[in-house]
């Protein structure tokens, strides 16, 4: 088996995963539509660069085994798990604001939101949903057929609505 037939994995471009409720249904946003994330994948290059500069980041705010403070820590997962983030759909609000997407309002949605960061925090653990939906745009590119550019939704790789 070559283990580089799972490269997809590695791939750069962005999935969109349907947010769900606590209750597992999709959440719906201002026009009805799924509230959407687009994601890095688990391997991502890109990601991988980005956390790699985080980890830098923090182990220079925090010298010589220097014990960093709660918020700090707070701060370091949530730029960890926004690194993956590199969008989202515009139909939903936070604290009665719309969010643009930027770097600082990706740590920020992660922060603020619970059921975001468990969310971004399971696709990033799981290479299997990951693979599930890569493996298939991989096909679909490989066979001749026009692959799509567009982000497409973790739940074509079998989950729910």
């Amino acid at each position: 088996m070559d283990l580089e037939s799972f490269s997809p994995l590695w791939s750069d471009d962005a999935v969109a995963l349907d947010l769900r409720g606590p209750d597992g249904r999709v959440v719906k946003g201002d026009d009805g539509k799924p509230v959407r994330l687009f994601l890095l994948p688990p391997d991502s290059r890109k990601l991988t660069a980005r956390r790699d500069d985080i980890r830098r980041e923090h182990r220079e705010a925090h010298p010589d085994g220097a014990t960093p403070t709660d918020d700090a820590v707070r701060l370091y997962v949530a730029k960890s798990l926004a690194a993956a983030l590199t969008g989202w759909s515009d139909n939903f609000t936070v604290g009665g604001e719309r969010l643009t997407y930027s770097e600082d309002r990706a740590h920020e949605l992660i922060d603020r939101v619970p059921l975001v960061k468990e969310q971004v925090a399971s696709w990033l653990g799981d290479r299997g949903k990951a693979w599930a939906v890569l493996s298939k745009r991989a096909a679909v590119g490989a066979s001749g057929e026009a692959a799509s550019t567009e982000p497409k939704a973790a739940d074509e790789a079998g989950g729910k609505n």
